[in-house]
């Protein structure tokens, strides 16, 4: 029956206050995903929660033709490094072809996935995903390391040690064809973490040349935009770091 005076109706009584259970949010699944993910992957982290390399496709070792999955995508790059003309053929020491690839291709896309959100340049890799790899001396290898070196310590401002790293994945099962100018077939893996430490990265000192990722391309990073980038960096107390 309801209650309609105070004289007749019982007094109410207060309900105890019961301390709700503390809900899983949809955030915290995903965080929770997210880090198994990172735990689960031999991908390298981009961030610590946004994504990670596909570690079907950035990975120690490939099957020769095998196709990789996903495509190129705003992460992931790749690059054949076939040539038509058999390298090294008039001098055994001359660099092979992937390797004067890889140090004409290289500083960019690195500083495009600083600039961007990070990912990998497969070397060695057909557009459509096909792995054909590259054919490498003992020298070549030794080389691309030099230059991969020299690329990243020319980058302005500079990037933390670990930032850009490589690996030289063997490929099985690769015959000897009409390119080859070596023993050894590999996949050359260039992995670059997300860099935010400055709002942007250019390809050496004294210059404006700078690229950033969309989507499967590169573009050079337009100077209105690099302003824009500075002003949010300032804006949040943050100091610039350029030699110039």
């Amino acid at each position: 029956a309801e209650c309609h005076t105070e004289r007749t109706c019982m007094p109410m009584i207060p309900r105890p206050t019961l301390r709700p259970r503390r809900a899983v949010s949809e955030s915290s699944t995903v965080h929770h995903h997210r880090r198994r993910r990172l735990s689960n992957t031999t991908g390298i982290p981009i961030t610590d929660t946004d994504s990670v390399l596909d570690s079907r496709v950035v990975k120690a070792n490939y099957v020769a033709d095998e196709m990789l999955p996903g495509g190129e995508t705003e992460h992931i790059e790749f690059k054949s490094c076939v040539e038509r003309i058999p390298c090294g053929k008039n001098n055994k020491d001359a660099p092979c072809f992937a390797a004067r690839q890889i140090k004409e291709k290289i500083a960019k896309y690195i500083v495009a996935f600083l600039n961007t959100f990070g990912g990998a340049i497969l070397f060695g890799v057909e557009d459509d995903g096909r792995v054909t790899g590259c054919e490498l001396k003992e020298s070549d290898r030794t080389a691309i390391t030099k230059c991969i070196d020299v690329v990243v310590q020319a980058i302005d401002p500079q990037v933390d040690a670990g930032t850009v790293r490589h690996r030289f994945a063997p490929i099985s099962s690769a015959g000897d064809d009409e390119y080859s100018c070596g023993n050894g077939k590999y996949v050359v893996v260039i992995m670059v973490l997300q860099s935010r430490q400055q709002p942007a990265y250019y390809t050496s000192a004294n210059t404006l040349e700078s690229f950033m990722r969309r989507a499967e391309s590169v573009y050079q990073l337009d100077q209105s935009l690099v302003v824009q980038r500075e002003d949010e960096f300032r804006a949040r107390g943050r100091m610039l770091h350029r030699t110039w």
